[in-house]
């Protein structure tokens, strides 16, 4: 999960400063640019467009069914099992 320096608030504001970036470059149609993101992206794009009125879409790939915490937990310990380690 992201640290407290880099909070899921915090990168979903980063995500929506590009996404307004984007939106005012003359060589990009502005009401057709979204989000898209996978594991705690499912869950930064859904932030970020909910605080980005022009978000024309959000596609959220396997984004995760538990929290955060959980999420990383099981990531960390199949890591660490795939290194060698045991419990």
């Amino acid at each position: 999960m992201a640290d407290m320096e880099h909070s899921f608030p915090t990168l979903a504001e980063d995500a929506a400063a590009g996404l307004r970036q984007l939106q005012s470059l003359h060589v990009i149609d502005p009401d057709r640019i979204g989000f898209w993101g996978f594991s705690q992206g499912g869950w930064l794009g859904p932030l970020a467009a909910s605080n980005t009125p022009k978000t024309a879409f959000v596609i959220s790939v396997s984004g995760s069914g538990v929290g955060g915490h959980e999420q990383m937990d099981f990531y960390v310990n199949n890591r660490l099992a795939s290194e060698g380690c045991t419990p």
